[in-house]
Order: C-alpha cells, then structure tokens, then sequence
C-alpha cells in the first residue's frame, strides 16, 4: 500500500495520538481548536470529494470530546473514496469562500495529509512548551508506511 492508499489509517493513528497528546498535557484551549479544525478540514475535503454539501465549518466550535468520534468516521470515509476513486481523476468543487476550483483526489489527499501534519506540529510544539510528553505523529513511524516499521516500534 502507498502513502497515499494508507492515508485513511494514518489520520487515525496520528489523530489518536494528538488526541492523547491533549488529554496528558494542560495546553491553551487553542491547541483544541486547532485539534477540532484538523478533524472539521478532513471532514469537508471528504465532502468535496464526495461531491456533497459542506458538512460543518472548517474552525467548528466543537468541544474535543464532541470531535473524538470524527477520527474514525473520517478514516472511514476516506477508506470509502479511496476504494471508490482513482487518483488521478479530476475533482471540481469550491472553496468555503464559494470559489470554484478542480484538482485530482491524489492533490486532495496530499493537502489533506500536509494540512494536518502541519497544525499536528503545531500542537506538539505547544505541548513541549506546556512541559509535555510529544508523541510523535511523523508519517515515517506510522506502523503502516513500511512493512519493517513494526519492528521500529
């Protein structure tokens, strides 16, 4: 499977751990905010690439444990346009603003995946701060990116 195929069950594996990250660290109440906007940003690209309505705003005003259950309904979904979808097929949809945009599901799943990584290391590096655990999130150490990587731990 490639980086791309196992995405899916990458979010879940990393989401989880960040979840955990927040649950051991006292961080600012932003860190949930941007936990809660990783969640909403996946559940609204798996809408466009579904061709479906917007199904919440990409900043929700969620609580975390209002969020929890998104981070496997979101690998869900993706594991359902992964099976569903070739990668290189075209994608027309709009941007929150209303702007129309096309790309492919494999540009979709690349920003997907760079979006979260991104607001992740965010949220490590506030959990240093705060004195925490980090608990790495790099695709590199999910147990699924590599057939050896189990042995890693």
């Amino acid at each position: 499977m490639g980086p791309l195929q196992d995405l899916p069950e990458y979010l879940i594996w990393a989401n989880g751990r960040v979840l955990q990250m927040l649950r051991e660290t006292a961080v600012d109440a932003a860190d949930h905010r941007i936990f809660t906007h990783i969640l909403a940003a996946e559940r609204v690209w798996a809408s466009r690439l579904m061709d479906e309505p917007m199904p919440c705003p990409v900043w929700p005003d969620w609580t975390l444990d209002e969020s929890i259950p998104l981070i496997p309904d979101n690998g869900a979904l993706y594991r359902q346009i992964l099976d569903a979808r070739s990668l290189d097929e075209p994608v027309a949809c709009r941007f929150s603003t209303g702007e129309a945009f096309e790309s492919t599901v494999a540009q979709i799943l690349l920003h997907v995946f760079a979006h979260g990584a991104y607001h992740r290391g965010q949220i490590a590096q506030d959990v240093r701060r705060a004195g925490g655990q980090i608990i790495d999130t790099d695709y590199i150490l999910f147990p699924g990116s590599d057939p050896a990587s189990s042995a890693r731990g």
